[in-house]
C-alpha cells in the first residue's frame, strides 16, 4: 500500500460520519423544541443571524428589492422565531419567504 492510498478517506466511512453529525443534530432539535422557545439555544441563534443580515446586507438589498408585506420578511422571521420555536417558526418564515415572491398573493399585512 502505498502513502495516498492510506490517507485518502474512504467514502463508506465519510458517510457513516455525516449521518451521525446529522442524527445528532436532528436529535438536539428534537428534544430542544420542547423547551419553551425563549429557552432554545437554535432560536437565538437563528435570530442573531438575522439581525446581523438585517444591519449588514438588507441596507445594501434594500436598495434594489422591496418586500412587498409591512413588517418585513426579516422582522417577521425573528418574531415568528422568538415566538413559535426553532422548526415552527422557520417553517413559517419561509412560507413568508414564499409568499413574498413574484408568485405569491398581493401585498398586505401578514403578523407572526
Amino acid at each position: 500500500m502505498t502513502h495516498a492510498e492510506v490517507a485518502r478517506p474512504r467514502p463508506r466511512r465519510i458517510r457513516r460520519i455525516l449521518l451521525r453529525t446529522v442524527t445528532v443534530l436532528l436529535f438536539a432539535l428534537g428534544f430542544e423544541s420542547l423547551l419553551p422557545p425563549r429557552w432554545q439555544p437554535s432560536a437565538h441563534m437563528l435570530v442573531g443571524i438575522i439581525r446581523i443580515y438585517q444591519g449588514v446586507a438588507s441596507p445594501v438589498v434594500g436598495k434594489v428589492v422591496r418586500c412587498k408585506f409591512q413588517p418585513t420578511c426579516s422582522h417577521y422571521g425573528a418574531a415568528s422565531i422568538m415566538k413559535y420555536g426553532t422548526i415552527l417558526g422557520s417553517l413559517r418564515t419561509l412560507g413568508r419567504l414564499w409568499r413574498c415572491s413574484p408568485w405569491g398573493p398581493p401585498p398586505g399585512e401578514d403578523l407572526p
